[in-house]
């Protein structure tokens, strides 16, 4: 049902040449986002179960997290429990990441890259 509808990424920066983008939805496809300083929305079409990315701080957007000193943190991702979008900040020039979006029980990988 979902595979028709796809993502919608809204990046919220003057450096990006596409401001909104709309992407097929396709768990066999990485999608490339660009992102900025300041802050790219990636949203669904539905709740999102769960984030997960290696050196990026993956916050709950409720609470204060905390990342201990020396920790090499390339991204800020912001994912309310049961929320249908991400909120990301590239914090290093430079960076590169794979972050992971489980969603309708299908794993949808997304290539962060710093511009």
């Amino acid at each position: 049902m979902w595979g028709r509808i796809g993502i919608f990424l809204a990046v919220a920066s003057a450096l990006s040449a596409q401001a909104i983008r709309n992407l097929p939805l396709d768990a066999q496809q990485v999608v490339d986002l660009p992102v900025s300083r300041e802050v790219t929305t990636v949203m669904f079409p539905g709740p999102l179960t769960a984030v997960a990315g290696t050196d990026m701080l993956i916050d709950n957007g409720r609470e204060a997290s905390e990342v201990e000193e020396g920790t090499p943190v390339r991204f800020h991702v912001t994912h309310a429990p049961g929320a249908n979008f991400i909120l990301v900040q590239s914090l290093q020039p430079e960076a590169a990441g794979r972050l992971t979006a489980i969603f309708d029980g299908a794993a949808y990988v997304i290539q962060l890259r710093t511009v």
